[in-house]
């Protein structure tokens, strides 16, 4: 249960962090 916990957090992580990348990084190349 509990590595199931962390796993989610980590994906839901990961899935934050890929969002602020590219919209972080994209607008900054144009």
């Amino acid at each position: 249960m509990a590595a199931a916990a962390i796993s989610a957090i980590m994906t839901m992580t990961a899935m934050i962090m890929e969002i602020f990348f590219f919209h972080g990084m994209i607008p900054s190349f144009v």
